[in-house]
């Protein structure tokens, strides 16, 4: 359709509006007449179209024809109610999720808080709940003892809050010495000789550990087949399952 086609076909639909005939409007655009007619009998025919209303014959033919057709297959149109719920239990689970989003948030920014904080003793608490699951307990407590030191640290201008940290610190050093396995004590002696080195650095060396491997010697009497060593050590025979004492300047510690 040309510009000029659409131009003579929207004024033909406003001049029938207006009640201009249709023999009318053609005379107006001779060039577009046959077109004009093709599309204005179209869009008649859409306009009676949609004046059309259904008589109240024609509803009442339908209504009974539509009852009917239920009547037969009532399976159809058989209304389902959905059951509801009972009201306590969806509240209670609905409480319960929120309690845990709660905890899990709280938790979360719980593990940035400091001694003296009010989060600080969720902090604790949530450690101690990792250390009952862990696999790795001594792990655990390898890294709760890095915390303490790395919070004294933190709080190094506040002399109440360093007290809390250092008292965390030696509760959880206290703790390392429960574990007796020769691999374990290594990693326990190599951590605790590392978090001295921070507290001396800092200015704290009456808080650092000190950290002494006994290791009892059993003498083996000499004889003829024992072989001499050029050891000062000879004839002497390491116990594999030594101790680290873990000691603590001034009266500190457990």
């Amino acid at each position: 359709m040309t510009a000029d086609l659409a131009s003579a076909l929207e004024a033909c639909l406003e001049h029938l509006a207006a009640g201009e005939t249709l023999e009318a409007c053609l005379a107006r655009y001779p060039q577009h007449a046959r077109e004009l007619r093709a599309y204005l009998g179209t869009a008649a025919q859409l306009e009676k179209a949609s004046q059309l209303r259904p008589t109240p014959a024609f509803k009442a033919r339908a209504r009974t024809r539509l009852m009917a057709h239920m009547a037969a297959h009532p399976r159809l149109f058989k209304m389902r109610m959905p059951r509801r719920r009972p009201l306590f239990p969806r509240l209670a689970l609905g409480m319960g999720l929120a309690l845990i989003a709660l905890a899990v948030s709280t938790t979360a920014l719980a593990q940035s808080a400091l001694p003296g904080g009010t989060l600080y003793p969720w902090k604790l608490s949530s450690e101690q709940a990792w250390h009952m699951v862990a696999p790795d307990p001594a792990g655990v407590d390898i890294i709760r003892a890095d915390r303490r030191v790395d919070e004294a640290l933190a709080v190094s201008g506040d002399e109440e809050a360093r007290g809390i940290a250092l008292d965390e610190y030696h509760k959880v050093v206290a703790a390392l010495e429960q574990y007796k396995d020769p691999a374990t004590q290594q990693r326990v002696e190599l951590a605790l000789k590392t978090e001295a080195g921070k507290l001396n650095n800092a200015g704290l060396s009456n808080a650092a550990p000190v950290v002494q491997v006994e290791t009892p010697l059993t003498a083996t009497p000499a004889t003829a087949n024992t072989p001499r060593t050029s050891s000062g050590a000879k004839n002497q025979e390491k116990n594999p399952t030594a101790t680290p004492l873990v000691k603590f300047p001034d009266g500190l510690g457990h």
